[in-house]
């Protein structure tokens, strides 16, 4: 009898891209009942993983990128993303170890230090946050989102003149929050002349 385990994951693929998440889950979930060969699964549940996080079900999204992970040690995707579903979830230091493990398995790679020092800066840890941004604009000195990241991390710090330097080029580059960026960069600047014109 067969299995009908690659019927239900092509129908829950069509239902993602149609946005239905729910039904989409539910075919993956019968294909991962019925498929033995650990590749393959690996892949099922990414697509799980990646319909939950889309819910913003942050928690079971997590628990399926671990299942890729535990079948496929290596799969960067799956820190990539399972390291975003940390942030979502304000685990901090979680975070910071799944994209200790990318860094580890693509060093030469800037995303794996902005993502890192990303969550270095949502933890507090300014210092950190810094020179996981600077290793990563060292490597792709046009990565916009690692300005973005040092920008909002010197501001944490106070150094307003660093933080409007980095933010002016994360707008140079076009960073999809440009609008947003421009009022932090405003509220700086309103910051840096008052304390001009009390010295």
């Amino acid at each position: 009898m067969p299995d009908f385990s690659g019927s239900y994951y092509a129908r829950g693929q069509a239902y993602q891209h149609l946005g239905q998440l729910e039904k989409a889950i539910a075919d993956y979930t019968q294909a991962i009942q019925r498929e033995a060969s650990d590749d393959v699964l690996a892949d099922m549940y990414a697509s799980r993983a990646n319909a939950y996080y889309e819910q913003s079900k942050f928690a079971e999204a997590a628990r399926d990128y671990s299942k890729v992970i535990g079948f496929q040690p290596g799969n960067v995707q799956a820190y990539i993303y399972r390291g975003y579903v940390h942030l979502s979830l304000e685990d901090y230091d979680a975070a910071i170890s799944d994209f200790t493990e990318l860094i580890r398995l693509e060093p030469d790679r800037a995303l794996g230090y902005n993502n890192r020092g990303w969550a270095y800066h949502k933890k507090g840890n300014h210092v950190a946050a810094i020179h996981d941004c600077d290793k990563s604009i060292e490597l792709d000195p046009n990565f916009v989102e690692a300005y973005h990241s040092r920008g909002l991390a010197y501001e944490a710090l106070q150094e307003d003149e660093k933080a409007i330097r980095d933010l002016e080029r994360a707008v140079e580059l076009n960073h999809p929050k440009a609008d947003e960026i421009q009022e932090i960069m405003q509220h700086l600047n309103d910051e840096l002349n008052t304390s001009r014109g009390d010295q």
